[in-house]
């Protein structure tokens, strides 16, 4: 073969795809040429689509795109002066991409036969019908007999003999999944597809692609493709080769896996070209990689960091009279995010700091911070409170609805980010909380409770300087977003005063971390202290138990989440019982927020409401059994409480709820059940869990989501309003922070929240945790109320160690 080259292309398949794969300076134009002709052929904006993280899950959106970046990288590579290949062979999905890199297709034509493609195979499997999941550490022969008989969740690929791949209905799939676990599975990894591949619910699509296929003729090429289930070359022309392969594959069980010709392995070095970017986990807002703003545009975060004054002028152009981010970044190998948030706190009266961990892994990539607010507004009996710096005085919004004012607030700061970008999510906007009595504004629920604390039902911080830790590249940024009143004296004039105003935050509060005067006896076989039992405690709840279950069998309502507080003495701040929380209880959604005499401290496994792009992500947790620490003894108990019927049913009910709650205000017939039934471990509980997402609708913002979804139903019950009514009979004061939000909504319109669960509330020298459970019909008031000492147990022993380090 005169003229090849010593290589064997293989190009990636289904699963490599992510949202922005074709966006950032380091994408190939021959990349983006190609997803353009792509887009062209089957009428759609093909970049734009690829960049939405929701929309490029579809196999409508994924296969197109995955065909593009194939034969873009391929281009790529030859215009570079790389060699031609001398094999060409793709996995599922990248045969396209193969043969017309091979030249046996023309790229129109293949992106055709790929949208006839997803769109037979979508249409067989509504998206949210249908599930795949990779299974590690387990034979397939034992992932198959995980699979129940009279379910539809089948073996669909065999890729190792340790490694297979479980497809069908959600539903039977998640079972299926659950038993590979009980089975010793060392991991269960849900698949970035919206369709099962490759088992018989694919049947339907088989007769539209015969169609299709009939239509194809392909050429001859001197390079031959591989083909992926027989293992041969084919350069001849002729029809679609493998048609009728293919079509089976859609629908059956491959038969194993295809080793490649003895004389490749022997004598051809295999080269896999990958897509533009690596595919990224799906992680709530705050811990993303990054945020991507729709296409590429010409600029990327990296130029609206450490800016030039010329360089100052063309972002203040990009971003068309909206904020302008001002990032500057700084090597870090002294700072950690609690060491600065302490700083922070001792030297200002409002502070923040937003962290995460992702279940089973380490950090996430951002912790945020902040302090110094341009304004903080408090909202308190219908008045929104905005106080500017000191010495500034307070303004009065008078308006009954809490999120129409803040609304009102944020609408001329609203940022017009170019597309394309992939910015860090949080750069600016109002980060706080919503308290759980915002209620009262929104729905009949009853008279207002008396509040020991004294605190607005609402707190948000405008930011002024955010600053963020990158703890994948080990540096700290700042960002401060100039809105158009700091450019009203010019660009040059702006420019001088944000840098001078980072400079000097940095000189106030980057002072080095101080272990002086640390007492390490101290540290040395530190144990918390026991729980508090108040006398009458647990009568009381247990009674409050009998009473919910009298409303729950009279009809009043299906579900009621009463709820706890427990008070403690405590001379510690809130960044010591920070300190220890985190330590103890690392979770998804971490916070510490210091808001004059008022501090909080949280570490809450769950989602309030996420908004990224007009995406709304809720994940309802309902459930619990307390953990053992013994990994047997954990399982066990996960398989019980799956098994558990009244603890499903309670959790259906409340993913029905979310269903209901986000298709108030979601895009018709976007609302999709993403997961169901999954057991989560936390420090001290595990839950079971599941997550449901929809598109915003047209006309509709932010705040109309988050009116439509608090507070959460795992915090309230179900019907929603008449579970309220009864919460706020059986309490006797208001719950503050606990079930409310705790979160940032940002200049873009974005959102990311947690519930308000797993954290101490500080004020003066007490300190308060609280925790609830959902009651039913055949609730066990003693079972309940231990419920609830588990729930509330981490944020009791934090604050505990952290009073007695005070103390000593």
């Amino acid at each position: 073969m005169a003229g090849l080259g010593r290589a064997a292309f293989v190009f990636p398949g289904q699963g490599s795809q992510h949202a922005g794969m074709f966006a950032g300076d380091d994408v190939p134009a021959e990349v983006l040429a190609a997803a353009a002709e792509v887009g062209a052929a089957l009428g759609v904006d093909l970049l734009a689509l690829a960049a939405d993280e929701e929309q490029v899950r579809l196999t409508t959106v994924a296969q197109p795109a995955l065909l593009a970046a194939g034969v873009g990288t391929w281009r790529a590579w030859r215009a570079a002066g790389g060699e031609q290949a001398v094999a060409m062979a793709g996995h599922s999905l990248g045969e396209y991409a193969a043969l017309v890199c091979a030249g046996r297709l023309e790229l129109a034509a293949a992106a055709r036969l790929v949208g006839a493609r997803a769109a037979a195979m979508q249409a067989a499997v509504p998206a949210g019908a249908g599930r795949m999941d990779a299974v590690l550490g387990l034979a397939p022969a034992q992932v198959e007999a995980a699979c129940p008989p009279d379910a539809e969740a089948w073996v669909a690929n065999r890729n190792s003999p340790q490694q297979a791949v479980l497809a069908g209905r959600t539903e039977a799939v998640a079972a299926a999944a659950a038993a590979c676990k009980e089975a010793g599975a060392k991991r269960v990894l849900t698949l970035p597809v919206s369709v099962p591949s490759h088992c018989p619910l694919m049947a339907p699509a088989q007769e539209p692609l015969r169609a299709a296929l009939a239509d194809v003729t392909l050429a001859a090429s001197e390079v031959p493709v591989i083909g992926r289930r027989s293992g041969r070359r084919r350069r001849q022309p002729g029809r679609a080769a493998g048609r009728a392969g293919r079509l089976d594959r859609l629908r059956r069980r491959p038969a194993g896996r295809r080793r490649l010709p003895g004389r490749m392995r022997a004598q051809e070095r295999p080269h896999r070209p990958q897509p533009p970017h690596r595919a990224r986990r799906r992680l709530p807002q705050h811990r993303r990689q990054g945020r991507d703003r729709g296409a590429a545009a010409g600029m990327t975060a990296a130029a609206f960091t450490n800016m030039d004054r010329a360089a100052f002028k063309k972002a203040v152009a990009a971003c068309g009279g909206g904020p302008v981010p001002f990032i500057v970044a700084l090597p870090n190998d002294v700072h950690t995010p609690v060491g600065l948030y302490a700083n922070f706190s001792a030297a200002a009266e409002h502070a923040f700091l937003l962290e995460s961990v992702e279940q089973g892994a380490g950090q996430s990539r951002y912790s945020f911070l902040g302090c110094e607010p341009r304004r903080v507004y408090r909202y308190a009996d219908g008045v929104l409170h905005a106080a500017g710096p000191a010495g500034e005085d307070p303004e009065q919004l008078e308006g009954r609805d809490p999120l129409a004012a803040l609304a009102e607030v944020l609408a001329p700061c609203r940022a017009a980010w170019p597309a394309g970008m992939d910015l860090p999510p949080l750069l600016g906007g109002l980060v706080g909380y919503m308290a759980y009595d915002c209620v009262h504004y929104f729905e009949p629920v009853g008279p207002w409770l008396p509040d020991e604390l004294d605190q607005p039902e609402m707190t948000w911080l405008q930011t002024d300087i955010v600053v963020g830790f990158d703890h994948v590249h080990a540096t700290i940024f700042l960002s401060k977003c100039l809105l158009p009143a700091d450019l009203a004296a010019g660009e040059d004039a702006a420019y001088t005063a944000a840098m001078a105003q980072i400079e000097a935050f940095i000189d106030r509060h980057f002072r080095p971390p101080a272990l002086a005067g640390t007492k390490v006896a101290e540290l040395i076989g530190a144990a918390p202290p026991p729980l508090p039992e108040p006398p009458g405690y647990q009568a009381a709840y247990e009674d409050v138990v009998e009473r919910a279950k009298r409303h729950i069998r009279a009809g009043d309502v299906f579900q009621v989440v009463p709820s706890q507080r427990y008070e403690l003495d405590c001379a510690a701040d809130g960044v010591a019982i920070y300190r220890q929380l985190r330590s103890r209880t690392p979770s998804p959604y971490m916070f510490a927020l210091k808001l004059g005499a008022f501090e909080a401290a949280g570490s809450s496994p769950e989602t309030q409401l996420r908004c990224a792009n007009g995406l709304l992500t809720m994940r309802p947790l309902a459930g619990t059994r307390p953990r053992s620490g013994q990994r047997d003894e954990d399982e066990a108990r996960a398989r019980e409480l799956l098994a558990d019927e009244k603890e499903c049913a309670e959790h259906r009910m409340l993913v029905d709820l979310v269903r209901n709650d986000l298709g108030r205000v979601a895009a018709p017939g976007s609302v999709e059940l993403v997961r169901l039934l999954e057991v989560e471990d936390h420090s001290h509980v595990m839950h079971i869990t599941s997550e449901v997402t929809a598109r915003l609708a047209p006309g509709r913002s932010v705040f109309d989501a988050l009116r439509a979804t608090f507070p959460a139903g795992t915090l309230s019950g179900a019907p929603k309003v008449r579970a309220m009514q009864l919460i706020n009979g059986f309490e006797d004061r208001r719950r503050n922070l606990y079930g409310g939000l705790v979160g940032y909504i940002d200049y873009a319109g974005d959102c990311d929240s947690c519930i308000g669960i797993r954290m101490a509330m500080k004020k003066g020298a007490k300190a308060y945790a609280q925790a609830g459970g959902g009651l039913v019909a055949d609730s066990d008031p003693t079972t309940e109320f231990r419920e609830t000492q588990a729930k509330a147990r981490a944020a009791l022993e934090a604050i505990g160690l952290a009073a007695a380090g005070a103390k000593g």
